[in-house]
Order: structure tokens, then sequence, then C-alpha cells
């Protein structure tokens, strides 16, 4: 494409080099942000992968049983050895090519994340009244809230709050919150995690119940391709927060 370039090739060089050259060269950009990911890998990859297509497309050509006993006459023999010899490289390059993306796929393919978290999940929530008012007392950035609080509210139908400063919580504010929510009939749960802060409010509570979900994932890591497994664990306590009435 770089030695017949057109108008219909162009700007797919332009915009495939320039972004490849971003990326590969000095991308400036943290593992951990979606930028590298949303801006350059949709262009650098197809890039890549259609520029890699077209040239095995080239070197393989018209690669057929009858056009290669046709040319087994040919006049040129010196032309259709060197046809040949470039379709070979062809085929020896996709072989490669498939080779090596079977390889790179081990241990990925094979890996599903938080197998039977959902199951883990179900049965947490058989010990939860429906529709209930769940509060996690979780100060984490990203904590069992987010984690164990999104399929809770999505998938069985918990209200899920995250308490990240419970010291910060106004009595008064927070007494008038519980009492509607139980004047409405729901069942509410505050639920300490190992990264919880002190509760500070009046209602009373009484353990419920405890819980430990065990889940395995593969290595979070950006340095290199993740291979080992590792196991997050989720602990915490239930408690019920029962009406001033009673």
């Amino acid at each position: 494409m770089i030695w017949r370039v057109e108008r219909k090739t162009a700007v797919f060089l332009a915009v495939g080099f320039l972004f490849s050259a971003v990326y590969l060269w000095n991308v400036s950009a943290n593992p951990v942000q979606v930028y590298v990911m949303r801006r350059y890998m949709p262009a650098v990859v197809p890039f890549l992968i259609i520029s890699a297509a077209y040239l095995l497309g080239q070197l393989l050509g018209d690669f057929s049983i009858k056009t290669w006993k046709r040319r087994q006459v040919a006049t040129y023999q010196h032309n259709f050895r060197r046809k040949r010899l470039r379709q070979a490289t062809g085929v020896v390059l996709t072989l490669a090519w498939l080779f090596g993306l079977a390889w790179s796929a081990r241990g990925l393919i094979s890996q599903v994340d938080h197998r039977g978290l959902l199951q883990k999940l179900d049965a947490l929530n058989a010990q939860l009244e429906p529709g209930s008012l769940l509060l996690f007392n979780d100060q984490a950035a990203v904590g069992q809230g987010d984690i164990l609080g999104t399929p809770l509210r999505s998938i069985f139908g918990h209200d899920v709050f995250t308490v990240r400063y419970p010291e910060l919580v106004e009595t008064a504010v927070f007494d008038n919150f519980l009492a509607s929510r139980h004047a409405a009939g729901q069942t509410i749960y505050w639920i300490n995690t190992p990264s919880g802060g002190e509760k500070s409010f009046s209602p009373a509570i009484s353990l419920f119940t405890t819980y430990e979900i065990r889940s395995t994932t593969l290595e979070r890591i950006y340095a290199h391709k993740p291979k080992a497994l590792q196991e997050d664990v989720w602990t915490g306590e239930i408690f019920m927060i029962t009406p001033e009435s009673q």
C-alpha cells in the first residue's frame, strides 16, 4: 500500500501510522487509565491487522492448483519460481501468525474470572429480605459496595449505598432517612467491611450474619502479560438496623 499509495489508501495509512507512532513509541499514559484503550487501540490494532492481512494476501496471490499446473509449463520459469517462493513465504508467515495468536492466548481464553461468584451472591441474597436497603460501610475507593453492591442492586433488586465517611453522617438527617425507609416497609442492613469507618449515628443495630466470599481472578498487572491467578476475599458483618418504635 505504501508503494501504491492513492486517495483510497492515503487516509488509512496516515491515520494508522500516526496513531501507531504515538501508541508504540511513547503513549504517555498511566496503564490504569482508559485513554490508551479508548483512543489508540481502536485505530492501531485494526490498522496492524488489516496491514498484515494485506501483506499476506499479496504474498499468497493466486494460490490455486490450476494456476500451479498451468504455470508449470510457462516459459518464464524464473518468474514462476519467484512466485512460488513468495507464496511459500506467505504460507509460513500465515502459520506463524496463527501460531503466535494461539500461543499468546494461552491462559487467557480458558480463564474465567470470578467463576461461581453469582452462586455465592445468590446464597448471600437468600439470607436477606427482598427489596432491602443495604448500607456498605466501606471507605475504599473501589470496595465491596461497588463490587458486590452492583450485582446485589442490578440482579437481586436491593437498594445499595456505600457510606464512605460514616463519621461525617449527621445523626438527625440519617435518622429521618432510616425512618422514611422503615415506614416504606424496607428492611435495612448495615454492612461493616474491613475498610469501613467508625459508626457514629444513633439507631440500634444487631448482628444479623457474617459472610466470606472467595473468588479467583487473573492477576492485575500492566508490566507483562498476566499469568498468575490471585484470590479475592470479601468479608463482612451484616447488622440489622432496628426501627426506633421497636
